[in-house]
């Protein structure tokens, strides 16, 4: 069974904010910090007699608040799926330059944790393919 201590919420932040968030900085001190909290709701969970996976979720729920939406996830699944000839650095590259690009669609909608589960997404995504479509038509990447 794997050992749920501070260090391994520590990494599993740190890889999941390399992954869902690599164009944002965030300092060692905010991760640090997650993770000791995330690890303190793990424990306490445990000593209140709750199971593994239970306690586990909750301390999830913590150690990821405000960061499960990721508009970097959003663009790059775009472009895995509507141009899967690109390679995987090109559109890594490449989400990185729309986002900066897509900043002002962004902040039209009120993003957060369960934002993919809402209509709004729906929009947010159609609104996302047709400005990609037409961003990859004019820079000749794609025809």
């Amino acid at each position: 069974m794997e050992r749920y201590d501070e260090p391994w919420f520590h990494q599993r932040l740190k890889r999941f904010l390399r992954e869902r968030h690599p164009h944002r900085q965030f300092r060692e001190t905010t991760i640090i910090k997650r993770s000791r909290l995330a690890y303190e709701v793990y424990a306490n969970r445990i000593r209140d007699g709750c199971s593994a996976e239970i306690a586990l979720r909750k301390a999830d729920e913590r150690l990821f608040r405000g960061l499960l939406f990721s508009p970097f996830d959003t663009i790059h699944l775009i472009l895995a799926t509507d141009y899967p000839e690109l390679g995987r650095r090109q559109r890594y590259e490449l989400t990185i330059r729309m986002l900066k690009l897509f900043v002002p669609l962004f902040s039209q909608y009120r993003l957060g944790d369960d934002y993919a589960e809402r209509e709004a997404f729906q929009k947010l995504k159609r609104a996302l393919r047709e400005r990609i479509r037409q961003w990859m038509l004019e820079n000749g990447i794609k025809e």
